[in-house]
C-alpha cells in the first residue's frame, strides 16, 4: 500500500473564499499543511512544496507556468467556479493542470484531491536512476529576445521609442513585432494610424482557444515594415486581460522573431495586496519576462528624480537584466546634459546611458501617422538599436 506523508500546499491568493477556509481547516484538523500563501509567479519556482492550489482568475496563471511547476516536482490543482465561470475548468484543463476542483467544494474534499494527486505522482514517478527527458519549457523562453520600454510616467515619450526602436532594429537586420503592452494609456495603433481590432485580446484568445496562430492578429504598417499587435481598444477592458496570459502571447512571439519590442505602462506599484486583480500588474510581468529594459526618462531635474525613483520601484523585477536608460528630448546644453550624466550616475550604473535629442520630425511624424524620417532623433535611436543586436557601444550623439 502506498504511504502518501502529509502535503505542503502552496495556495495562490484569491478573491474567491475557498483559500481561506481551506487555510483554517488544515490549520484546525490537519490532512496537509500550508506552506506559504503564494502571490507571484516567481514564489511558484523557488518555493518548496507539493501542490499548487490556484484559482483560474489569477492573472499569472499560464500553460508555461504549470509547466514549470511540474518540471519542478509540483503537482497543481486548479480551483474554478461552476456557477460563476463554468468556463475555467476548461481553462484549467487547456493549461495541463493535474486536477481540477470547484470552489464550493468542501475542505474536505480539497483534501481528498490533493491525496489522490500525490498518490498518482508517487506510482507514476520514474524509477531512482531513471533519465528525465529534457523539458523544452523549463526555465527561461529559449526564442528572440523580448525588450520592455518603459520608465517613468509624465509623457517621456516610450511609445515613440519603442516605434523608432522597433523600426531600426529591423534595419539592423533582425525580424521585429512591436506589442503595445500599455493596459493605462495604449496608444500605438493611433499613432501608427492602425485599427483598433485586432488587439492583444484577439491575441489572447487566440492562444487559448487555437483557433490559428498569432499572425492573424498583428497588423502591418507598411511605412513601418514592422508586425504590430496593437494594444486595447478601451483601457477600460484591462480588467479582462490576465499579464500571465499577456507575457505567454509575447513568448509565442518571441519564438518566432528575432525581437519583440514591448511599450510598457509606466506605473509598476504592486497593489495586488488582498488578491484581486492587479491594476499595474501587467507592466510588472513584463519587465519581469523582458531580456533587456530601454528606460526612458526627460532630461530636467524633475525627470532625473522621477527616473532614479522609477529604476528603485523596478529593482526587483528588474533583477540582473541590462537596463539601457535614454534620456529623451535633450536640449543642445553640454552642461545640462553633463549635469544630468553625473548627477544620475551617482545613483544609479545602467549598462549603457544615451541622450536622444530634440527633433521637429518627430511631432510631426505623430501627425502624419508616419514612422520618424531620418534625422537626430533617428539617428539615436539607431544607435541605441545596434547596441542591442550587435553590442556596439551607443553613440553620444550631438543635438
Amino acid at each position: 500500500m502506498i504511504q502518501v506523508r502529509e502535503a505542503e500546499l502552496g495556495i495562490a491568493v484569491s478573491p474567491r473564499d475557498w483559500g481561506e477556509r481551506l487555510h483554517r481547516f488544515v490549520a484546525d484538523h490537519g490532512g496537509a499543511r500550508v506552506r506559504l500563501r503564494v502571490m507571484r509567479p516567481e514564489d511558484v519556482i523557488s518555493e518548496h512544496f507539493d501542490v499548487l492550489v490556484i484559482d483560474d482568475l489569477t492573472s499569472y496563471l499560464t500553460r508555461r507556468l504549470v509547466q514549470q511547476a511540474q518540471a519542478g516536482g509540483k503537482s497543481v490543482l486548479g480551483v474554478f467556479d461552476g456557477t460563476e465561470f463554468p468556463e475555467g475548468e476548461q481553462r484549467l484543463r487547456t493549461l495541463g493542470v493535474d486536477a481540477v476542483i470547484d470552489s464550493h467544494a468542501s475542505p474536505e474534499e480539497f483534501i481528498r484531491e490533493v491525496g489522490r494527486i500525490l498518490i498518482g505522482a508517487i506510482s507514476t514517478s520514474p524509477a531512482p536512476g531513471a533519465v528525465q527527458p529534457e523539458d523544452p519549457e523549463d526555465g527561461e523562453h529559449r526564442g528572440g529576445q523580448i525588450t520592455a520600454v518603459a520608465g517613468p510616467t509624465g509623457g517621456v515619450g516610450r511609445t515613440e521609442m519603442a516605434v523608432a526602436l522597433a523600426a531600426a532594429c529591423r534595419y539592423e537586420g533582425e525580424s521585429v513585432v512591436l506589442i503595445d503592452g500599455d493596459d493605462l494609456t495604449p496608444s500605438i495603433a493611433q499613432r501608427l494610424g492602425l485599427p483598433l481590432h485586432p488587439n492583444l485580446r484577439t491575441a489572447v484568445d487566440a492562444l487559448h482557444h487555437r483557433t490559428g496562430g498569432l499572425g492573424g492578429s498583428l497588423s502591418f504598417p507598411r511605412h513601418l515594415r514592422v508586425d504590430v499587435l496593437a494594444g486595447l481598444a478601451n483601457p477600460k477592458d484591462w480588467i479582462e486581460l490576465r499579464s500571465g496570459d499577456v507575457v505567454e502571447v509575447i513568448r509565442e512571439l518571441a519564438d518566432e522573431r528575432e525581437r519583440v519590442i514591448v511599450d510598457v505602462g509606466g506605473r509598476i506599484e504592486d497593489l495586488s495586496f488582498h488578491g484581486g486583480p492587479a491594476r499595474n500588474g501587467l507592466a510588472r510581468a513584463i519587465l519581469s519576462a523582458a531580456d533587456d529594459v530601454i528606460a526612458v526618462g526627460l532630461p530636467s531635474p524633475i525627470g532625473l528624480a522621477r527616473m532614479i525613483e522609477w529604476l528603485a520601484d523596478a529593482g526587483p523585477l528588474l533583477d540582473q537584466k541590462p537596463v539601457h536608460c535614454v534620456f529623451n528630448r535633450m536640449g543642445k546644453s553640454s552642461f545640462q546634459r553633463s549635469e544630468i550624466e553625473r548627477e544620475f550616475t551617482r545613483s544609479y550604473e545602467p549598462e549603457s546611458l544615451s541622450f536622444v535629442p530634440e527633433d521637429r520630425r518627430v511631432l510631426e511624424a505623430a501627425w502624419a501617422g508616419e514612422a520618424v524620417p531620418q534625422g537626430q532623433f533617428s539617428k539615436a535611436v539607431s544607435s541605441i538599436a545596434r547596441l542591442l543586436v550587435a553590442g556596439q557601444p551607443a553613440e553620444r550623439i550631438e543635438a
